[in-house]
């Protein structure tokens, strides 16, 4: 059986300008330890075929972690200068998937995933358990807006420069802490919080959907960056007018797709959300019988 392409709301690398600058990145901290950090779970079950098995080292290499190995986070040793061709490899393997970011460190690489091996198991609501897939971009890219300052600071203090690949394909720099930055020894998520990181990852989760159920409604040749935006623009106004209902959140996404971004935009439809008189979850067929598609 065929299976459907991989479509995670991001372009592919731009592989030139992210060697470029990383290479200037790098030759500003020659004496720090540089590594690729990534998110194995994106090879699941067969990450041990790719480039960067051999070389890495595995963040969940603790018994905490058994059975997670080959879903784990892999910090890959790296020297930007002289390891273009290993570089250019990686990315072209990661192409348009959110697995990628690249960290130094004054700290060697195994001290670095020993101090992390507390943290990739965090709690939340009634202390229930759950991982955090820090080497996923997606999520990466949110927390430090997301986690307090000391739950942080126990991740990115022990870095001195920390760089994803964004949705654009190409690097965006993370805020760090100082490096003396008071550290939490275990991260708990408050409601605010669990709320902020669900929130973040709704986009992604309505465009998987809409990608796996009826991707005949993204428009051909659609860049992954602007089908991501388009789904990010409608979870903004859905929120914007309180639509809660997840169906109805999930029609004023396809909505967009179909309209080219139009009823993101449509300040009658902004009315008609503000009205609230559709049943809930059957917006979609309301933005029909109004007249919106």
């Amino acid at each position: 059986m065929k299976t459907k392409p991989e479509f995670f709301g991001q372009d592919r690398t731009n592989i030139p300008a992210v060697r470029t600058d990383l290479l200037a990145l790098a030759e500003a901290q020659p004496d720090d330890h540089w590594a690729a950090l990534i998110d194995a779970a994106f090879d699941y079950p067969a990450p041990d075929a790719s480039p960067y098995w051999s070389r890495g080292i595995n963040c969940y290499g603790g018994p905490a972690y058994e059975g997670l190995r080959k879903a784990a986070p892999i910090l890959v040793p790296l020297d930007p200068v002289y390891d273009q061709a290993f570089l250019t490899r990686l990315l072209r393997h990661c192409h348009d998937r959110p697995m990628v970011s690249f960290l130094a460190s004054r700290f060697d690489l195994n001290t670095l995933c020993q101090s992390w091996e507390p943290l990739h198991w965090i709690t939340a609501i009634d202390h229930q358990k759950m991982l955090l897939r820090l080497a996923d971009t997606r999520i990466l890219a949110e927390l430090p807006r997301i986690l307090e300052p000391s739950q942080w600071a126990a991740f990115a203090a022990p870095v001195t420069q920390w760089a994803v690949v964004n949705r654009s394909g190409r690097l965006t720099p993370l805020p760090l802490p100082a490096p003396d930055a008071a550290k939490a020894s275990s991260i708990h998520l408050l409601h605010e919080q669990l709320a902020a990181l669900l929130s973040a990852a709704e986009p992604d989760n309505i465009l998987a959907l809409i990608v796996d159920s009826m991707s005949d409604i993204l428009p051909q040749d659609l860049p992954g960056s602007r089908a991501y935006a388009m789904v990010s623009d409608s979870c903004a106004l859905a929120r914007k007018h309180e639509v809660t209902n997840w169906a109805d959140v999930v029609s004023l996404s396809v909505a967009a797709f179909l309209t080219e971004g139009k009823t993101n935009q449509n300040e009658s439809l902004t009315a008609y959300l503000a009205r609230k008189q559709w049943p809930p979850g059957d917006l979609g067929t309301s933005l029909v019988s109004e007249s919106f598609l």
